[in-house]
């Protein structure tokens, strides 16, 4: 018997091959299994293929037959490269050409069209055919100069013909060489449809592209169609090889990341090219010479290029797609209880989340290198870390009620302190029921420690990943060279022989279009059971676009699980995203940009090619970089985002049926808290299982400045679908800062297996802010203007609904301090109505400017600016009256920045030099950031211990 499960949200019809020491075990199970299907399969060398045919979300049990007789279908014949595909009666439907090119790469190294006039076919001799009940297969073989041509045609005939040309070079490495396959593709009826897929993007045409992008393979499919039929052409991905560099460093791709398919105009109905050569990724110091581009196969490697047609009646796009999914996404097929097992697709995504507890407590500072103190890796290592440990069960209490796992990001032990800082996470991990993932640095304290955590934690840790990032990056100098780090290797080795000692499972970290160097890790010697990349979307960083052309650039994610997906699926490994994140959101407001996630992650989950994702980071901080930060999961003082409620989402749809949130739902109320009115707190218990559940316990958790009673419940029991309601009546002492306070009914549980854990999660806004709380006792900066003095900052009615409004040209540093403000007085005013929108949005969205008004900016960068101050130039901070709204004022922060790059070019944006704008916004924020409960560089001296040289504390004035 054979199990085959469909994964996918579409039926699943595609051939199947089991391999040889899997399917050895096919003939001890009894052929006399209830329900199984009788499915014809044919042994081809030592496997078994057969072709699936699954409805969406389902398995079947197939019992094979080895016996059955060849079913009409499609049939193929294969002549000097020539492959005709034909009809059951015999009729001719279409024919694949086959071409090879090969000439001096030259002033024009890419592959031009007057290119296909010179391709060649060697000639081939036959070495086998075989015939069958599920397909015909022939190989044949052929010599092209230094070249051994090797070509598998395997026709299915259900409709698909698979086509491998392995290509082995015989002779010596040769360099400048622009190498490719032609593939020509012809029908003989009438074509009246065309469809393609270009780096992910599906579009009812031929695409065609010059230069090449060169991001991922490039064409993936291609799709003619007439009235009753459609001829497919899929493109596999085949990744490039690597040279060592002269130094011994590095170990470089050549001919870039991997092959490249692309469409070039012909006398045939479609041509596909498919680069054997081409230039590199990227150019490194390396590629003066050029040795790393335009270089054949090295001497006695084979290189295997295969691809798929698929004849079909009538095809949509949308159907084409899925068909590509189905031939280049994950696939595993194992034993599970001695019965062969294939999966389409992985069954389940897990969601999780970075953690980061080095920025726990930044500050907002003047710093020489940034504008926030607090961007550092050694928080953990001082004594006074300890006093941060409400704030990570808190932060912990939040990732078990949104249903996440977490990684931790870039662990060390470089002393007692920090190791006992680690073993504390860990703990609070198992006490509210969450996973973790750890990024191991190589520091000797984190792998003397990580083989007595694994042991001591087994049942948190689910993964060691050691070395960030570090396998295509020199740390030291700070390289990227488009290559695996040969000094990676030898310290993962290191780090493995400890990681090993434990049955915790190893990731080896790549990036996006790298897995082929995990080859280059697995021939080195070391042993890992999963892949990962870093999954950020440069599409999102290439300027500022509306929400629509951000909704229209997310194609490019599907190509992430795609090609991960097929590398792990044939390599026995388990394919993740340990980061993801994305760039260029900022300027949209909280729904649009949500929208623009809710498409980033809808595609990126519906490929089923990724087991885990991570997203980068829990909580927003104040560390400037690139345009990724301000839309993550939490803000600074861990109210919930859009993209929190997304990911939790996300997580009861594509996570594992077993996590508690997929078990238990837990529904809390949230409202306002004062001294004088107590909150009620209700929430309830709900079973979402299959099973009965046991309530072993309810405790009530939250900030100390919160009296609850009572502060726990007695057990109980919910069958499927049941639910309990309980109150708890929540008590603040009304001398308390104002702001966002959090409580968690915690959960604890048996299911049928196991003893488990969840939070739930209820925000109260303690709205207790009053103008006279602001600091107006510290001097101005020096150069900063107040007219009328600092206490014009009490002459707006912060806790009336309130848009802090940013230029839509504007730079960077305007930009970020508007969401530093953001954070702030967010965190201070608990105020739901304190919005930041960007003026792009004034058509859509004028009663956002309808109200109070914080600017932020220049009159040069900021249409509101000069309608407010149109001669006044800054650093000046002043208010002005609303020009259209009588009840509403208008504060205005005003200072140039002269980054020449602005926030349309995040990468390049300056952030090392003290401006005008930084000195106005951290004027008006130091005035309020000391009223938060959110605060916490105080309770370390962040400033002090990392401040530098150059930092400016918030008590002096700037010289």
């Amino acid at each position: 018997m054979i199990i085959v499960r469909n994964n996918f949200d579409f039926r699943a019809m595609t051939p199947v091959t089991i391999p040889a020491e899997i399917a050895g075990s096919i003939e001890h199970r009894s052929r006399d299994v209830t329900g199984a299907q009788p499915v014809p399969t044919q042994q081809i060398d030592d496997t078994l293929v057969l072709l699936a045919d699954v409805p969406a979300g389902s398995e079947i049990a197939c019992r094979p037959e080895t016996e059955a007789r060849p079913p009409g279908g499609i049939s193929a014949s294969v002549e000097n490269g020539v492959v005709r595909v034909c009809a059951p009666s015999g009729d001719f439907v279409a024919e694949l050409s086959l071409g090879l090119i090969d000439r001096p790469s030259g002033d024009a190294p890419e592959v031009r069209p007057d290119d296909l006039d010179d391709q060649a076919w060697p000639e081939m001799t036959v070495d086998a055919r075989q015939h069958g009940a599920v397909c015909t297969r022939s190989r044949s073989s052929g010599r092209w100069a230094d070249y051994e041509i090797d070509l598998t045609v395997c026709c299915y005939h259900a409709g698909f013909v698979d086509v491998e040309i392995g290509v082995t070079n015989q002779g010596s490495q040769q360099t400048q060489r622009t190498m490719a396959i032609a593939k020509r593709v012809r029908v003989d009826r009438g074509i009246t449809s065309t469809a393609s897929r270009l780096y992910g993007r599906v579009r009812q045409e031929l695409q065609f592209e010059e230069p090449p992008d060169r991001l991922y393979q490039g064409l993936d499919w291609l799709l003619l169609g007439g009235e009753d039929w459609t001829c497919q052409l899929m493109n596999d991905q085949t990744f490039n090889w690597h040279q060592p560099t002269p130094d011994g460093k590095w170990l470089l791709e050549c001919n870039g990341r991997m092959a490249m398919h692309r469409l070039l105009p012909s006398d045939s109905d479609a041509c596909c090219v498919t680069s054997l050569t081409g230039p590199r990724y990227t150019q490194t110091r390396y590629d003066a010479d050029g040795q790393y581009e335009f270089v054949g196969p090295p001497p006695g490697r084979r290189i295997s290029y295969a691809m798929r047609l698929h004849v079909s009646g009538r095809t949509t796009a949308a159907e084409a797609d899925r068909q590509f999914v189905l031939y280049e996404g994950y696939r595993r097929i194992a034993l599970e209880d001695r019965t062969p097992t294939v999966d389409l697709g992985v069954r389940h995504t897990k969601l999780g989340v970075l953690y980061i507890p080095d920025r726990l407590a930044e500050d907002f500072v003047l710093w020489r290198t940034d504008t926030s103190v607090g961007k550092t890796n050694d928080l953990l290592t001082l004594p006074r870390s300890r006093r941060l440990r409400d704030v990570i069960r808190r932060d912990f209490r939040i990732m078990s009620a949104l249903g996440l796992a977490c990684r931790y990001h870039h662990l060390k032990a470089r002393n007692d302190v920090e190791l006992e800082m680690v073993r504390f996470i860990l703990e609070t991990a198992r006490t509210y029921g969450v996973s973790m993932c750890l990024d191991i640095d190589y520091e000797p304290g984190a792998i003397a420690a990580v083989d007595r955590l694994n042991h001591e934690f087994a049942d948190v840790i689910e993964f060691n990943e050691p070395m960030n990032e570090a396998i295509y990056a020199d740390h030291e100098s700070g390289e990227y060279c488009q290559g695996v780090n040969a000094a990676y290797l030898d310290r993962a080795r290191e780090m493995l022989a400890e990681f090993h000692k434990s049955s915790t499972r190893v990731i080896i970290t790549v990036s996006k279009g790298m897995a082929a160097y995990a080859g280059i890790v697995r021939d080195a010697g070391l042993d890992f059971q999963c892949l990962s990349s870093h999954d950020y979307f440069s599409g999102f960083r290439r300027g500022w676009r509306p929400v629509e052309d951000q909704l229209d650039q997310t194609f490019e994610v599907a190509n992430y699980p795609i090609s991960l997906g097929n590398y792990c699926g044939r390599h026995g490994l388990e394919p993740m995203a340990t980061e993801s994140g994305w760039g260029g959101l900022t300027h949209l407001s909280d729904e649009d940009r949500v929208a623009v996630c809710r498409e980033i992650y809808g595609r990126q989950l519906a490929e089923r090619g990724i087991t885990h994702l991570y997203k980068c980071w829990f909580q927003d901080t104040f560390w400037k970089r690139h345009g990724r930060r301000h839309y993550e999961l939490v803000a600074w003082d861990r109210t919930l985002r859009g993209e929190g409620a997304l990911l939790r989402d996300l997580q009861k749809q594509y996570g594992p049926r077993d996590l508690p949130i997929n078990q238990v739902e837990l529904t809390c109320a949230e409202g306002e808290i004062t001294a004088s009115a107590p909150f009620e707190l209700s929430f309830t218990v709900r079973n979402i299982s299959e099973h009965r559940l046991t309530i072993t316990a309810i405790n009530m958790e939250g900030p100390e400045e919160i009296a609850i009673a009572p502060d726990a419940f007695e057990g109980f029991v919910l069958e499927p679908r049941d639910g309990r309601t309980l109150t708890a009546r929540l008590t603040l002492d009304d001398r308390e800062k104002p702001g966002y306070y959090h409580v968690f009914p915690v959960v604890r549980y048996r299911d049928d297996r196991e003893q488990r854990t969840i939070c739930g999660w209820s925000v109260l806004r303690h709205r207790s802010f009053r103008p006279d709380m602001i600091d107006l006792d510290r001097s101005p900066y020096e150069s900063v203007e107040y007219p009328g003095g600092v206490k014009i900052l009490r002459e707006i009615d912060l806790n009336a609904p309130t848009t802090i409004a940013v230029g839509a040209n504007a730079t960077r540093k305007e930009a970020e301090w508007a969401y530093n403000l953001h954070n702030v007085l967010h965190s201070v005013l608990a105020n739901d109505e304190l919005l930041i929108r960007w003026e792009s949005y004034l058509d859509r969205e004028p009663q956002m400017f309808e109200r109070n008004l914080i600017v932020i900016g220049t009159p040069e960068h900021s249409m509101l600016a000069r309608t407010y101050a149109p001669t006044v130039t800054g650093p000046k901070v002043m208010t002005a009256p609303h020009k259209t709204c009588e009840q509403a004022s208008v504060l205005l922060l005003l200072g140039d920045s002269t980054d020449t790059h602005g926030w349309q070019q995040m990468e390049m944006a300056r952030h090392d030099v003290i401006e005008e704008i930084d000195i106005v916004c951290a004027d008006v924020l130091r005035r309020f950031v000391a009223l938060s409960r959110y605060y916490l560089s105080p309770r370390i001296g962040i400033v002090e211990e990392f401040g530098g040289a150059g930092a400016v504390d918030t008590d002096k004035t700037l010289v």
